[in-house]
C-alpha cells in the first residue's frame, strides 16, 4: 500500500480551480468596469453600483475564501 506521502507533489485541483475563480472575477470586475457608463445611462449611476457591487463581492468572497480553505495544498515552497 502506498503512503499519502509518497504521492508525487505538483499541480493539485485546487489550484486549477483558484486560477478558474482569479479568472472569472477579473472578468466579471474588469467588465463590469467597462460597462459603467453604458450602465448607468441605462439604470442610473446609483443601480449600477449596486449590481456591480451585488456581483463583484460576492465573486471577491468566494475566491478569497475558497484561496484560504486550500492555501496549504500543493508543494510549500
Amino acid at each position: 500500500m502506498a503512503s499519502p506521502l509518497s504521492q508525487p507533489q505538483g499541480l493539485h485541483h485546487s489550484s486549477g480551480v483558484v486560477l478558474a475563480l482569479l479568472l472569472g472575477f477579473a472578468l466579471i470586475h474588469s467588465g463590469g468596469a467597462s460597462l459603467r457608463y453604458w450602465g448607468s445611462a441605462r439604470i442610473g449611476e446609483r443601480a449600477w453600483r449596486l449590481l456591480f457591487a451585488a456581483i463583484s463581492i460576492p465573486a471577491a468572497s468566494l475566491l478569497i475564501g475558497y484561496f484560504l480553505q486550500h492555501r496549504y495544498d500543493g508543494i510549500r515552497l
